[in-house]
C-alpha cells in the first residue's frame, strides 16, 4: 500500500513527522475564524485571558465609532458603553462568571442562556452609543481550550432600542386602554347605581302611593260611615222633633176644646144676652183648632213621606 508524503513528512535529523503542516493549518484556522468574525454584520468583539482585546470586528466599529486598531491589544472595552472604566459581560465570563460580579453590575438584568454553556445574557442601557444612547442585548460566551481552560469570551451586542420603544408603547397603550376600561366600568357602575336608584324612588313613591290611597280609602270609609250615621241621627233628630210636635199639636188641641165645651155648656144655662158674642169667640177659637188639626195632618203627610223615601222603621217612628 502506498504512504502518503503528504501526511507522514518525517524530519531529516530524527525521522519523526514534521509538525509545520499542523501548524500551518492552524495558523490558517485561526485566519479563518478571524475573518469569519471580522466580517460578520453583528458586533462582536473578543477578549483573551488577561482581559485584553484581541477581535473587534467592522460591524463594532461602525457601531461604537472606535476603530479596531485603536482598540486591540488594550482592556478598554468598556469605553464602547460606558462613562468609566468597569468590567464588561466578557470580563466577568473570564472571570468564571461569579455571582457576586454579576449581581453587583447586572443586578436583576443578567440571565444564563438556555441554549448553550458558559453564556450570560444582558439587557441595558449604554450611554456612549449613539445622540442619546441606545438599549443593547448583550451575550458573552467562555472560550475554552483542549484542557477546557478559559482563555478568553467572545461579546456579541444587538441593538434592541426598537424594540423596548415598541414595549414601552404598548406598555403605555395597554395602561390608557386599563384605563379607559376601568373609566367605562366606572361609569357603567355609576349608571348602574343611578338607575338603581331611580327604580328604588319609583318603588318608594309607588309604595308611598299604595299606603295614602289606603288611607285615603280608609279615611273615606270612615267618613261616608260618619256621613251615614250623621243623616241617620239627622233623620232621627227630624222625625223626633215632627212626633214631639205632633204630640203638642194633639194635647194642645184637647186643652182647648175641653174649655170650649165647658162654655158652650155654661152658655146654655146663662141668659142670651151675651150668647151671641161668647158664641162668636168660639167659633173664632175653634176655627184656630180647625188649623191646628190641619197642621197635625200635614205632620202625619210628612212624616209617612220620610218613611217611603228615607226608608225610616215605622217602628223607630213610633218609638221616638
Amino acid at each position: 500500500m502506498a504512504v502518503s508524503t503528504a501526511s507522514n513528512k518525517c524530519s531529516p535529523e530524527n525521522g519523526e513527522p514534521s509538525a509545520e503542516p499542523d501548524a500551518h493549518k492552524s495558523k490558517e484556522r485561526v485566519v479563518f475564524l478571524t475573518g469569519i468574525i471580522r466580517s460578520f454584520p453583528i458586533p462582536q468583539f473578543a477578549i483573551d485571558r488577561n482581559h485584553q482585546v484581541i477581535l473587534w470586528n467592522r460591524a463594532l466599529e461602525e457601531f461604537s465609532g472606535i476603530r479596531a486598531a485603536d482598540i486591540i491589544g488594550t482592556n478598554q472595552q468598556w469605553r464602547a458603553f460606558y462613562n468609566n472604566e468597569r468590567p464588561c459581560l466578557a470580563d466577568i465570563v473570564v472571570d468564571g462568571a461569579i455571582e457576586e460580579q454579576l449581581s453587583s453590575w447586572y443586578h436583576r438584568k443578567y440571565s444564563k442562556s438556555k441554549f448553550a454553556d458558559d453564556t450570560y445574557e444582558v439587557t441595558d442601557f449604554s450611554p456612549m452609543m449613539g445622540s442619546e444612547g441606545i438599549w443593547l442585548h448583550f451575550t458573552a460566551t467562555a472560550i475554552r481550550n483542549e484542557k477546557g481552560e478559559v482563555i478568553g469570551a467572545v461579546e456579541t451586542l444587538e441593538d434592541i432600542s426598537i424594540r423596548r420603544q415598541q414595549e414601552k408603547q404598548q406598555t403605555e397603550c395597554n395602561g390608557i386602554l386599563r384605563k379607559g376600561n376601568w373609566e367605562l366600568t366606572d361609569d357603567l357602575i355609576r349608571s348602574l347605581q343611578e338607575k338603581e336608584t331611580v327604580l328604588q324612588n319609583i318603588d318608594y313613591r309607588i309604595k308611598n302611593n299604595r299606603h295614602n290611597i289606603a288611607s285615603h280609602h280608609s279615611h273615606m270609609s270612615i267618613c261616608i260611615t260618619a256621613r251615614k250615621k250623621s243623616d241617620e241621627e239627622m233623620k232621627r233628630i227630624v222625625i223626633s222633633q215632627i212626633e214631639h210636635n205632633m204630640e203638642q199639636f194633639l194635647i194642645l188641641i184637647d186643652q182647648i176644646r175641653n174649655p170650649l165645651q165647658a162654655i158652650l155648656f155654661c152658655l146654655d144655662l146663662d141668659g142670651a144676652e151675651s150668647r151671641q158674642k161668647i158664641e162668636e169667640q168660639v167659633c173664632s177659637i175653634n176655627d184656630i183648632i180647625s188649623k191646628l188639626d190641619k197642621g197635625w195632618l200635614e205632620s202625619n203627610k210628612v212624616r209617612s213621606f220620610l218613611q217611603r223615601h228615607y226608608d225610616i222603621d215605622k217602628n223607630l217612628l213610633l218609638g221616638l
